[in-house]
């Protein structure tokens, strides 16, 4: 892929797309499953697993959001229950939600973030993927806030940032995989990305898709003794096989970001495409389609998705995917789920 900060290709491109009858034909409503996954099945690796029942409709995260150039934010970090991917287990939130606030911010702008810890271990807060500085006050990973104590934040974006998704989550020295499992992780949004899309979709519904993964170890989300491709439970926005709704032709914005510890998604729109036009923060130069991407950990993509002009559904599903000899499987996950 080719990143770019121009406007006009990508605009021509999806305008392009538009006039196409085919494009994304056969997606309508959609039901987002997530998803189980547990040892290797004895089937072929590509097997699809087993349908899930819809459940509620999904819901976006709250939003903090900049206001005159400023985005100010309180986030507290502490272990609560909650109630998440249909148990209520202990987790540890940010402001008391497993799925926290979504940041939203524009080019230019100063996020004045202030941290409190109210869990026992040190922790703090890196913002993935945003050009901002390394040292203190801004995006120092090597900051330990102690339990009980506050830190204060001053990041300034600049105004070349391109717009796209980014998130944010703990890097806590030597335990920012256990903090990122337990739930210490959230969606960071520069906005901007519109503005590369022809008029006619520049009003388009938007949704934060955000597969988050967790295990379980009694009635809490397990931080330690943590196995890459162990059962875990996969959710999105931190529900259980949510429903997204779009009338039939409509077009949608879907922000796809993995914010999970160490997991690697293969996700799958069936009788659908994803229309790429943003990858890890930028914009692309050419607009691509895929009815599958693999999202590794901390990857986003910004997608366009249709449906077709009748009513429907279709499934996002998640499919096994194997790293290679020297990493890791994920095979087809399993329903229902533990």
């Amino acid at each position: 892929m080719t990143r770019s900060r121009t406007r006009s290709p990508l605009a021509r491109l999806v305008a392009l797309l538009l006039l196409s009858a085919a494009w994304l034909a056969g997606c309508a409503g959609h039901v987002a499953s997530g998803h189980h996954h547990a040892t290797p099945p004895p089937a072929p690796q590509d097997r699809q697993a087993p349908p899930a029942a819809p459940g509620p409709r999904l819901q976006d995260p709250p939003e903090l959001v900049s206001r005159d150039g400023v985005l100010k934010a309180s986030i507290v970090v502490e272990r609560r229950k909650v109630q998440v991917g249909g148990h209520r287990l202990y987790a540890l939130t940010y402001n008391g939600r497993y799925m926290p606030p979504t940041l939203r911010v524009r080019p230019g702008d100063r996020i004045d973030l202030t941290m409190t810890n109210r869990v026992r271990e040190d922790t703090n807060v890196h913002v993935h993927g945003l050009h901002v500085s390394p040292r203190s006050p801004a995006d120092d990973i090597f900051v330990a806030i102690k339990y009980g104590r506050s830190h204060h934040y001053t990041y300034r974006l600049p105004r070349t940032v391109t717009p796209g998704t980014y998130w944010y989550h703990s890097h806590a020295d030597m335990m920012s995989a256990a903090q990122v499992a337990g739930g210490e992780s959230g969606v960071i949004v520069v906005d901007g990305l519109r503005g590369y899309l022809p008029p006619a979709l520049r009003g388009i519904t938007e949704h934060v898709v955000a597969p988050k993964d967790f295990q379980i170890h009694g009635d809490a989300i397990r931080t330690h003794g943590l196995k890459i491709g162990a059962r875990t439970n996969r959710t999105v926005n931190g529900q259980q096989n949510p429903v997204i709704s779009l009338r039939p032709g409509e077009t949608q914005l879907w922000r796809l970001v993995n914010i999970g510890a160490n997991i690697y998604y293969r996700l799958h729109l069936k009788g659908g495409r994803f229309h790429v036009i943003a990858q890890d923060g930028y914009p692309v130069r050419r607009v691509y389609a895929a009815d599958t991407l693999v999202i590794a950990a901390g990857a986003r993509f910004d997608v366009l998705v249709q449906a077709a002009g009748r009513p429907g559904t279709t499934t996002l599903e998640t499919l096994a995917y194997d790293t290679g000899k020297a990493g890791n499987r994920f095979p087809v996950p399993t329903w229902p789920p533990s």
